[in-house]
């Protein structure tokens, strides 16, 4: 991940390898807090199953330049929710802790679990909010977001809004369809329709294209096919059909090493 502590959304449906493009963002953070809200997704670091454990490991390693901390919750019932005056206290615990921390990486699986009508925990959203400036005033970096969903309309409107860079695999389910027409304006909601399984949309605010890529996990590599937005396709005379389909017969297909965010087309 870059240091600016941005938020990164990967959205996709079982099976469609949205977890594989998390683990692949992560591949050379060398700072990584992972909460794996199933529970076995992921094996590759120092796994710890409470939160005296998870305080211990963290209050270890925090100063050193690398660690790797799976922490799997064990869930909170609804009287312990209700005592706390929290959504999830287990997981807000988890995040005021890692923007204590600062200069790591979270990575959260199946983050709609940890909201309620579109509502989350304010721990959580200091790190989504202002996560940027976690530890600034010891002069450290803040805390990078990687969230996992399959069901982005049920995070509400605050939290999208402030996601800087989206991974969309396939779906063709129309609320899924009607939510990334609004939040990425100007991605052909046809592109989405199209994609093959491992293939995904990788859009960024503020860029003048988005592409559609998929990681070749044999190579380390990235395949990606810049796209022009709707609005600039206006007037050319084309819908952009000639150039979806099969990933590999989408023109000259540029390569990039698939290692992090920094790594994708930087238009």
């Amino acid at each position: 991940m870059n240091r600016q502590a941005e938020t990164s959304m990967v959205f996709g449906l079982r099976q469609s390898g949205k977890s594989q493009r998390a683990r692949t963002m992560t591949t050379e953070t060398p700072r990584v807090v992972i909460y794996d809200s199933m529970g076995h997704d992921y094996t590759d670091g120092v796994v710890v199953e409470s939160l005296p454990a998870f305080r211990t490991a963290l209050g270890r390693w925090y100063r050193n330049d690398a660690f790797r901390i799976i922490y799997r919750p064990r869930g909170c019932s609804r009287e312990e929710c209700k005592a706390a005056r929290r959504i999830d206290p287990e997981f807000a615990e988890v995040s005021a802790l890692v923007y204590e921390c600062a200069d790591v990486v979270f990575l959260v699986d199946e983050l709609q679990m940890y909201a309620d009508g579109g509502q989350f925990d304010r721990e959580f959203l200091d790190i989504v909010t202002h996560g940027r400036h976690a530890g600034a005033d010891r002069g450290l970096p803040g805390v990078d977001l990687i969230a996992i969903t399959q069901v982005p309309q049920g995070l509400g409107n605050r939290v999208p809004a402030l996601v800087d860079h989206w991974y969309i695999f396939a779906t063709v389910h129309p609320d899924h369809i009607r939510f990334f027409r609004d939040i990425c304006f100007g991605i052909d909601e046809q592109d989405i329709r199209r994609l093959q399984k491992y293939e995904y949309i990788y859009f960024r605010q503020g860029a003048d294209s988005y592409w559609i890529c998929r990681d070749d996990l044999t190579t380390g590599e990235t395949l990606r096919q810049e796209r022009e937005y709707l609005y600039d396709r206006a007037g050319k005379g084309t819908d952009g059909a000639a150039v979806c389909g099969n990933l590999q017969s989408r023109g000259a297909v540029e390569r990039d090493p698939a290692d992090s965010v920094e790594d994708m087309p930087t238009p």
